[in-house]
C-alpha cells in the first residue's frame, strides 16, 4: 500500500477525511478516503501499488456475469444516446474513428459499429479482450498505454465507461489518450458519481474497494484540464429514457436530453457521463 501525501489530481496538499468503509473483499479490513480541498476529487488513501493493480487485472478471468455487462437493451439505449450527444456535440472524422478505452465485453463497440463509426478496443484482461474481439467482430489491443506504435492512426474521440476509478493515476492516462486524438478530437469519461443520491442519503454508501477515486461534476474539470482537455457537457441525472423504453415509449433525443436534465434539477443524480474537447497543449495556460 502507498500513502500519498498530495492529491493525484491537482497535486494539492490540503485534505480532509471524507470517510471510511469495510472492504468489501477483505474481512476485517477498512479502507479509507479523503477529500482534496483543492479540487474536491476523493480518493482512497493509502492505496495499491500500480503493479500490483495491473497484473491482478490481466489475468483476470471471464465469469458468466461478466458477458451481461452492456448488452442488455438499457444499456443499448444508453450507448446510443451517448453517440448521438458525441455526434451533437461535433466528433470529428467522416466516418469517425473511436476508441473504447478500456472495452470490457464490448457493449458499447456494438452500438457504435450499429451507428456506424469506425470502432476498436483496448481491454487490459487478456482473456476478455479475446473474447471481446471475437464477439463484437473488431480489433481489441491488449497492452498497457503508452505502447510504441500504437495507435496507427489517431482516433476521433476516446470512450471509456468505469475505468477512471480503478486507475491509479488518471491524469497520466488521460494525457495518453490526449495523444492518442486528432486535433479536436473528443473523450467522453462514465465515472460513479460522489453525488449520487443514494451516496448523498448515507455517505459511503457507494465506496468500493476497487475504486481509488470519486468524481463529481465539480471536481472533473480539474480532471480534464490536467488531462489536455475542456469539459464541454455532463450528464448525471436518472436515465429514464432506458426505462420507458421497457414500456414501448421511445423518445425523441431532445426529450431524452431533458428528462435527463430534469432529474438532475431534482436531486436524482446516478454515474456520470462527461464529454471533452482535446485542448492544443500552445493554448493551455495552467491551473487556475
Amino acid at each position: 500500500m502507498i500513502r500519498l501525501e498530495r492529491c493525484p489530481i491537482c497535486k494539492g496538499e490540503a485534505s480532509v477525511h471524507y470517510g471510511t468503509r469495510p472492504s468489501l473483499f477483505s474481512p476485517g479490513e477498512k479502507i479509507s478516503y479523503e477529500r482534496c480541498r483543492s479540487c474536491s476529487t476523493i480518493y482512497r488513501n493509502p492505496r495499491p501499488e500500480d503493479r500490483a493493480r495491473l497484473e491482478a487485472y490481466q489475468g483476470t478471468p471471464v465469469t458468466a456475469a461478466d458477458l451481461k455487462v452492456g448488452w442488455s437493451e438499457r444499456s443499448r439505449r444508453h450507448y446510443r444516446f451517448v453517440v448521438e450527444r458525441m455526434r451533437r456535440l461535433g466528433i470529428p472524422g467522416n466516418p469517425p474513428r473511436v476508441l473504447d478505452f478500456g472495452c470490457g465485453v464490448g457493449g458499447f463497440l456494438k452500438v457504435a459499429v450499429e451507428m456506424r463509426l469506425e470502432a476498436e478496443g483496448l481491454e487490459v484482461a487478456r482473456d476478455l479482450a479475446e473474447h471481446t474481439e471475437r464477439r463484437v467482430g473488431v480489433r481489441v489491443f491488449r497492452e498497457p498505454l503508452p505502447h510504441p506504435g500504437y495507435p496507427e492512426r489517431p482516433f476521433s474521440a476516446v470512450f471509456s465507461s468505469m475505468v477512471f476509478e480503478h486507475l491509479t493515476d488518471p491524469v497520466s492516462v488521460l494525457r495518453t489518450l490526449r495523444s492518442l486524438v486528432v486535433p479536436g478530437g473528443m473523450v467522453v469519461l462514465e465515472v460513479p458519481n460522489v453525488l449520487d443520491f443514494r451516496e448523498r442519503l448515507m455517505r459511503g454508501s457507494t465506496l468500493d474497494d476497487s475504486h481509488l477515486f470519486y468524481f463529481s461534476r465539480q471536481s472533473l474539470p480539474r480532471l480534464f484540464q490536467e488531462g489536455g482537455f475542456r469539459l464541454l457537457h455532463a450528464e448525471e441525472g436518472l436515465r429514464l429514457h432506458t426505462y420507458l423504453a421497457r414500456l414501448g415509449c421511445h423518445l425523441p433525443f431532445v426529450a431524452c436530453s431533458a428528462l435527463e436534465a430534469l432529474t438532475h434539477f431534482v436531486g436524482l443524480n446516478t454515474s456520470l457521463t462527461a464529454y471533452g474537447r482535446a485542448v492544443d497543449p500552445s493554448a493551455q495556460t495552467g491551473a487556475p
